[in-house]
């Protein structure tokens, strides 16, 4: 979820339509002679400090106040809460933004600025809880800012009250409508945790009305065509869109390349995915579907080969590319041995799946006259899935042919499935052995 940073601005424009007016540059020099004059005068020390404040001179707004807390101004709220706002926002000094911030509101307990900095202190320090206690108390001393709902919203993310969290978008886009962080943040909820796509849709369509240069939103938008509202033209040009707008966008590239696969157009998809990987070289699964595309629609073996490598060398336990590189030296490259070992490879990584065994065991029978590892790999695929129709046609082949003990029942169980090669071998041997007489 994108969260925008605003704190400074957001944090200073609060404390000062509360509490103090604008003052100029002139106004330093007044208080700089008047502290030449009494320098043990606290009010002076914190005046200054504050009109450094809202200059953003933090530097010497923080060390203006320090003077003023070593003087006799130790019960003014303002100036504990201001010094906790610079060690947090500006000095990362959380624990001790905390105790300035605690000091604050044990003067004052109407202070909603000072509830809202605390909990932006207990979020950085990821005690969620008493961050959304800090903002409630904010917003229910002032509910018209729309920086405590927006976030509380984000406090709410963090615990996974994914519905509070939507709320308080809701309210704060209430009070600026304007603002398509707010859409955004929204929508991001609704696509990827409520699972509410036409609502996520409404807000990515309204921050493009608002910022129609927002890459980001462009790509969001086509995930949900692309995944949830199956109109693949629309996600390809909010792809390309995204494209435009960020060419380093990598995700762009290999979703819309997946768009054109599914579109057939597999040249294009391979593009994609090329610049894919271009921009980003160490994601295993661009490799992986590239070598899809060359396996099955552009009949180039070596490039197959070379992208499974590189997948494997990214992730060694990729039982996925073990196999389909097994089936690259099996039957494009006729390197058996090669195949062997990738099969095996893939079936250690995971046994759980029935086709390893299939083609480990119709490597063994057809390259290598191994009958009975094939028959041991057949039986095997078969503990996985009692039904694969396919796994028991080549478990009748290798008994009927290969070991000569039977394999009728094999082929008639096959049959039974709607595996027309297993019927049409039951019918050659009941001719075989004449039970049936040939007109």
């Amino acid at each position: 979820m994108k969260k925008i940073i605003t704190l400074l601005f957001l944090t200073t424009q609060i404390a000062f339509s509360q509490d103090f007016s604008s003052e100029t540059m002139s106004e330093i020099d007044s208080i700089q002679q008047l502290i030449e004059i009494d320098s043990a005068d606290c009010l002076l020390h914190y005046e200054l400090g504050r009109i450094y404040f809202y200059e953003d001179e933090f530097n010497l707004a923080f060390s203006a106040l320090e003077k003023a807390e070593n003087g006799e101004c130790l019960d003014n709220p303002y100036l504990f809460d201001k010094l906790g706002f610079i060690k947090y926002a500006v000095n990362d000094q959380l624990e001790e933004a905390l105790k300035d911030f605690n000091t604050a509101i044990s003067f004052d307990s109407t202070l909603d600025f000072t509830f809202y900095r605390r909990g932006n202190v207990f979020e950085e320090l990821g005690d969620y809880e008493k961050a959304i206690e800090d903002y409630s108390k904010a917003i229910k001393l002032d509910s018209t800012y729309g920086a405590y709902f927006f976030e509380r919203a984000f406090a709410y993310f963090e615990t996974e009250d994914f519905d509070n969290a939507i709320n308080d978008f809701t309210a704060a886009i209430k009070i600026d409508s304007t603002d398509s962080d707010l859409f955004f943040n929204r929508g991001f909820l609704y696509q990827n945790y409520t699972k509410q796509y036409t609502l996520a849709l409404h807000d990515y369509n309204k921050v493009l009305r608002l910022d129609s240069l927002n890459g980001t939103v462009f790509y969001n938008r086509a995930q949900l065509f692309y995944h949830n509202f199956n109109q693949l033209d629309r996600a390809l040009e909010d792809y390309t869109k995204s494209i435009e707008l960020d060419s380093l966008c990598h995700k762009s590239f290999y979703y819309r390349g997946l768009a054109n696969y599914d579109l057939k157009e597999y040249k294009k998809a391979e593009a994609d995915l090329s610049n894919a990987i271009k921009i980003n070289p160490e994601q295993y699964l661009y490799y992986y579907d590239r070598a899809i595309i060359y396996y099955y629609h552009l009949n180039n073996p070596e490039k197959v080969l070379s992208d499974l490598n590189k997948c494997i060398e990214l992730t060694p336990d990729n039982y996925d590319a073990f196999f389909l590189r097994a089936r690259v030296y099996d039957f494009d490259l006729n390197d058996y041995d090669e195949a062997l070992s990738n099969y095996k490879k893939a079936i250690k990584l995971y046994p759980e799946n029935e086709y390893y065994y299939l083609y480990l065991g119709q490597l063994y029978y057809y390259e290598f006259n191994k009958k009975m590892q094939a028959l041991q790999c057949y039986n095997k695929a078969l503990k996985i899935d009692p039904d694969n129709e396919s796994v028991l046609y080549q478990k009748g082949i290798v008994k009927h042919y290969g070991l000569q003990i039977g394999g009728e029942k094999d082929f008639k169980k096959a049959c039974e499935l709607g595996y027309e090669k297993a019927c049409d071998e039951l019918l050659e041997i009941k001719i075989a052995e004449n039970e049936i007489e040939i007109e």
